[in-house]
């Protein structure tokens, strides 16, 4: 089939140089902190009717968080976190954070509960706040040589992520992940040593570099918690940069000397699809729902400006689109829960490198809903 020519939307930002789109679990609402010299303004996007909130304006920000049902928003601040009622867009509480000894990345943010907030600061400790009486429910610190990844919620259970050192092993050796609960300590998992961990968009899957030399990356289902795929190290591959499918079975990447996205399958351990290219395409995002791969090629110099929407496992461009900008960093860019939009963002330092510069602090919304009848729906084991 000819590919379908989609629909994509510029969002743009008020004096803005780079935005984090974030979709709402049902993906009917886009959150975007745009920040110009120190000053922030938070918008929320209703999808549907194309309506901007603006929730609040002032410095930071850092991270953006919805509680599973869209009730509430919150937003990590210089110094505090300020949570938001949806959709009135009505401030309810704010949580204190003293981030002035805290170094990069800075603290991230999720809801436990409608009412429940994890705060992680990366290197140093975790809370978890009750935001209806104001009160910390827990309150953890790190020991020396464990980095805590992220937290989440798997089967009604608080999770958390924690790169460590194992005292027993070589002092040389690449810190192993441990998944445990956040509230009994109980581990689930123990991965190899290894670096670059890449999660998968719902943390089920985590895909590293291991330290073996003839390993290359392994693929770890975090729920189960087993090794469950490869990837050679004979194709040089780094697992922090290239897009793992939802179900950690498939691995999309190009490289500068072929014209062509491969598609691995680390469960059985082969090649399935060689997609050729004019030209490089840079493998983005697999879809949470459906069996797309977006690529992106956007060079100004060659006025080049072409984003796919391929079936990865036949190799056929489905859909394609405009404006938006290739891009390494996974923060760049999302899918909506559901499928069907696809949010990448303008930063002040890359867009004038696009063949159609659009300005600073834009994000681009792609509308996916022509081409899904023609796409295969993902069905996860035990659905």
């Amino acid at each position: 089939m000819k590919p379908l020519i989609l629909p994509t939307q510029r969002l743009h930002g008020e004096a803005a140089y780079h935005m984090y789109p974030t979709f709402s679990p049902d993906g009917q609402l886009l959150a975007c902190a745009s920040e110009l010299w120190s000053e922030v303004l938070f918008c929320v996007w209703d999808i549907n009717t194309g309506q901007r909130t603006t929730l609040t304006s002032g410095p930071g920000p850092t991270a953006v968080a919805f509680s599973a049902g869209s009730e509430r928003v919150a937003l990590v601040r210089e110094k505090e976190i300020d949570v938001f009622a949806w959709p009135s867009g009505q401030w309810i509480t704010q949580v204190p954070l003293d981030r002035k000894e805290w170094e990069p990345p800075g603290p991230s943010i999720g809801f436990a509960g409608v009412d429940q907030l994890w705060v992680l600061c990366p290197y140093q400790e975790i809370w978890l706040w009750d935001l209806s009486s104001g009160q910390q429910m827990l309150h953890r610190q790190f020991r020396a040589g464990e980095w805590a990844c992220t937290l989440t919620v798997l089967d009604g259970r608080l999770v958390i992520y924690t790169r460590f050192r194992d005292p027993e092993e070589k002092s040389t050796s690449s810190p192993r992940l441990r998944v445990e609960l956040l509230e009994t300590g109980e581990v689930i998992l123990r991965t190899s040593p290894g670096t670059n961990p890449r999660f998968t968009s719902d943390l089920r899957h985590v895909m590293i570099d291991t330290d073996s030399g003839d390993r290359g990356c392994e693929v770890w289902d975090l729920v189960r918690g087993k090794l469950c795929g490869r990837v050679p190290a004979s194709f040089g591959i780094s697992s922090g940069r290239w897009p793992l499918s939802p179900e950690g079975r498939y691995l999309a990447w190009s490289s500068p000397e072929e014209n062509c996205i491969k598609v691995w399958d680390t469960s059985q351990e082969r090649l399935v699809q060689e997609i050729p290219t004019i030209g490089r395409y840079i493998p983005q995002r697999f879809s949470p729902s459906h069996w797309l791969l977006v690529a992106i090629a956007n060079r100004r110099d060659e006025r080049v400006d072409r984003t796919m929407i391929l079936d990865p496992l036949t190799g056929v461009c489905l859909g394609e689109t405009v404006g938006h900008p290739m891009a390494f960093e996974p923060e760049l860019s999302s899918f909506s829960p559901c499928g069907r939009w696809f949010a990448s963002s303008m930063s002040l330092e890359s867009y004038e490198h696009w063949y159609d510069p659009v300005p600073a602090g834009t994000v681009l919304l792609t509308d996916l809903e022509r081409i899904l009848p023609f796409a295969t729906p993902i069905v996860r084991a035990g659905a």
